[in-house]
């Protein structure tokens, strides 16, 4: 059996997992990717694989993220079954058509406005592509296995979360994958927890809340309760954005029990949302799935006004008084919450609460970061009114929850994979695993085939079995739990071991032979350097900053802190120009030889700013463009302008400023803060000192730098020499950098000993 992950890896959308076994394949969700634009993009390109060959899909629950490519896959040639639990299929019969729905109403809108770049403006789908999905489920009761494909069988076990959501086993020759799906949580108002994991030798668990801890013995209603009496005492509404499946339900469970204990006023409650209404309708059904009797969900729906048609959805602009709102899609992503948002979000009378996970690049992400203005149908709306994130209502297990999951296998994985969550998520959790568990979590590639007996498996010991070898049961138990301790992980393949305290010196030399030899491999030999701000933004960046601090000043003109936003963002606009200079320098280093036969390869921190434009310019040439990125406590992601395989991660400063040094033959500042400046002096400090050869130092922006650098003062304190002065040059182009540098080479650089070898060009004769 094998694995390829073809989505939600480091991100918590687009699941997509490719499960191989002698010849039959089953796709293992089949989700959108929601969110950034760029993630949403990926939603148009082809199905890494023809679809057709597909054997089945199994669908772990109904949530978009894990269900909603699926009228794409069919409409692109899967003829397959798709297998899930009952209330799944359900679920799917509102969610899919509804979704096909959205995506043709978005293409007719840009059609209309002429918002699309595409004429005419496409749906990813249809309603109709959605309704033929719906012909391909068969549902499959919990518990129960069900062969999926020649040989290999599905077991659906309960994972709470949402109405039948399940973790899968697939087996097959004896060998047992799990996908844990999205983990619900022990204390959820509607969801029972998550029963234990099935046994497995390979497992995949979600981290969606891999980084968070939610406080224990905390009652979520109570903050619910404190939000209604203040917006009731400000006259105000309070909308509540919520997914139609789940969340919905337990804000109205969650309000009956707030009225029945008289902790809240009477105020008028109302979902608009008709796939929510359906779907509460569905929970009455499946209630054998969920904490709630019959009685409590008729009691849930009591002095509800469900909304179902548009015009009365229309009429709800005209509820004078606090009210409360209930209205889908609860990421702020579509559907008719936008409306009431856009109608709401600009009196600071109201109120929203979010009460679920909002990813990144969705607007109610955007309202999590800060965001106070908001694109609503083409216009920007400014939000005046208060935004609340109520976590006790997340459906999603903790980082405590996932790891106490794990802790119920009755024996350890083989291999052990995390996906489905932000990559500071994963991580945290992947090291959880490892202090509290003892056990090594790996973070997959994407789009590469994995199985038990390649480079991924954490061990993989090649003796028989200890029944084979004659021991009795007893002998045999001690015998496995010598081969599970971790001191039985080959060293180079223990984290927890590599992470010590006293192993410091072991990873400082990972640090530099991993860099080295890689980029010895891929003929990286002469290197500029480039440094600068990672504040600069491009032109195209900072017009749309300052337009959006006007927009939101033009709200509130005495607002000090929105005038301080626009000064900030005239700044922006007027450091502009830097990242095209930084750009146009890395495409000329990048294009000319620097003497014959040598052409320097660009590399930089790998960050943004100053370094995602000297690497886009060399990117558009099709040059290698190389990054060195850092690990910092607020973790900063490598711009998307650099060469695959040499891109760089470092934990310690000390290896990547040796290796810009390495192979540099010149290096180039552009204006930046702190981090470029104590880049730039450790490299005058070594030339003063004698311990590297001497090589061009430019500085671009002469006027920036002298202000910046006043190293004529430095001689005149006696503090330097003044032939110093003479180890950088400052010009004002990025022309003017380049000429300087092969000026350098083409007189002939005094020589000197690096500290390291230099790979191949010295200094001209």
């Amino acid at each position: 059996m094998k694995i390829r992950f073809l989505g939600a890896v480091g991100t918590v959308t687009g699941s997509r997992s490719l499960l191989q076994a002698d010849g039959a394949r089953v796709l293992v969700d089949c989700g959108l990717f929601q969110g950034f634009k760029s993630l949403r993009e990926r939603n148009w390109e082809p199905f890494p694989l023809d679809p057709r060959s597909l054997d089945a899909v199994v669908l772990t629950h109904a949530h978009l993220d894990h269900s909603g490519w699926l009228p794409a896959l069919v409409r692109d040639g899967f003829r397959g079954p798709v297998y899930c639990t009952e209330p799944t299929r359900d679920l799917l019969g509102l969610l899919l058509p509804d979704s096909g729905r959205i995506h043709e109403e978005d293409a007719n809108f840009a059609n209309r406005h002429g918002t699309s770049r595409h004429t005419p403006a496409e749906p990813l789908y249809t309603e109709d592509d959605a309704l033929r999905a719906l012909d391909h489920l068969k549902a499959v009761p919990f518990h129960t296995p069900q062969e999926v494909a020649a040989g290999l069988n599905a077991l659906f076990v309960p994972a709470g979360h949402i109405l039948g959501a399940s973790t899968v086993q697939l087996s097959h020759k004896g060998q047992r994958w799990v996908f844990s799906g999205d983990l619900g949580r022990e204390d959820d108002l509607l969801m029972r927890p998550p029963e234990a994991p099935p046994e497995a030798e390979a497992l995949v668990l979600e981290s969606t809340y891999g980084d968070r801890v939610r406080a224990r013995g905390v009652d979520p209603l109570d903050a619910l309760a404190e939000l209604i009496h203040t917006v009731a005492n400000r006259g105000g509404a309070l909308l509540v954005p919520a997914f139609a499946v789940g969340r919905a339900q337990a804000l109205l469970w969650a309000l009956r029990r707030l009225l029945d204990d008289g902790r809240i006023p009477a105020l008028p409650v109302i979902l608009d949302s008709p796939m929510a209404v359906s779907a509460t309708d569905l929970f009455i059904k499946h209630h054998i799935f969920h904490r709630l009797s019959p009685t409590d969900c008729a009691r849930m729906a009591e002095g509800v006004r469900f909304v179902r048609e548009v015009e009365e959805s229309k009429a709800l602009r005209n509820i004078d008084g606090p009210h409360i709102l209930i209205s889908a899609s609860g990421m702020l992503t579509g559907g008719r919450v936008l409306h009431h948002l856009a109608r709401l979000g600009p009196n600071r009378n109201n109120a929203i609460a979010l009460v679920g996970f909002q990813a990144p690049g969705t607007r109610g992400g955007d309202l999590v970061a800060g965001k106070r203005v908001l694109k609503l149908h083409g216009q920007e709306v400014p939000i005046e009114a208060s935004v609340h994130n109520l976590e006790g209502y997340s459906a999603h297990a903790d980082q405590i929850e996932l790891v106490d999951w794990l802790r119920r296998l009755k024996s350890p994985p083989e291999a052990l994979w995390l996906n489905h969550g932000e990559p500071a998520a994963t991580e945290a959790l992947r090291r959880k695993i490892q202090d509290e568990l003892g056990l090594r979590a790996m973070v997959p590639p994407e789009n590469l085939d994995l199985n038990l007996d390649g480079p991924t498996r954490p061990r993989a010991p090649s003796a028989p079995s200890p029944a084979a070898m004659g021991y009795d049961p007893r002998e045999s138990a001690r015998v496995r739990a010598l081969v599970e301790d971790s001191s039985y992980i080959p060293a180079d393949e223990d984290v927890g071991f590599l992470d010590r305290e006293d192993l410091r010196a072991t990873r400082l030399m990972l640090e530099y032979l991993k860099p080295d030899r890689l980029l010895r491999e891929a003929g990286v030999q002469d290197v500029v350097v480039v440094f600068g701000g990672a504040r600069v933004l491009s032109p195209e960046r900072a017009a749309e900053a300052l337009r959006r601090a006007q927009l939101e000043l033009s709200r509130s003109p005495d607002d000090p802190a929105r005038q301080a936003a626009v000064a900030l963002a005239q700044r922006q606009v007027a450091k502009s120009p830097i990242y095209e200079d930084a750009r146009r320098f890395g495409r000329l280093a990048s294009s000319e030889e620097l003497r014959a036969g040598v052409t320097l390869t660009v590399m930089t921190g790998g960050g943004p700013g100053v370094m995602e434009a000297a690497n886009k310019g060399a990117w558009e040439l099709g040059r290698p463009s190389v990054g060195l990125n850092i690990t910092l406590p607020k973790e900063q992601l490598p711009n998307p302008f650099l060469s695959p395989g040499l891109c760089f991660r470092f934990r310690y400063f000390a290896l990547r400023k040796m290796h810009f040094l390495l192979r540099a033959r010149a290096l180039v500042a552009f204006p930046g803060g702190f981090g470029t400046l104590d880049e730039l002096f450790d490299v005058l400090c070594l030339m003063q000192t004698k311990k590297l050869s001497r090589m061009p130092v430019v500085l671009v922006g002469e006027t920036f730098w002298r202000k910046a650098l006043n190293l004529e003062h430095l001689v005149e304190e006696g503090v330097i020499a003044a032939e110093d002065l003479d180890l950088v040059r400052f010009v004002d182009t990025p022309e003017d950098a380049w000429s300087t540098i092969r000026a350098f080479y083409a007189e002939g650089g005094p020589g000197g000993t690096f500290f390291f070898d230099p790979p191949t060009l010295r200094h001209a004769p």
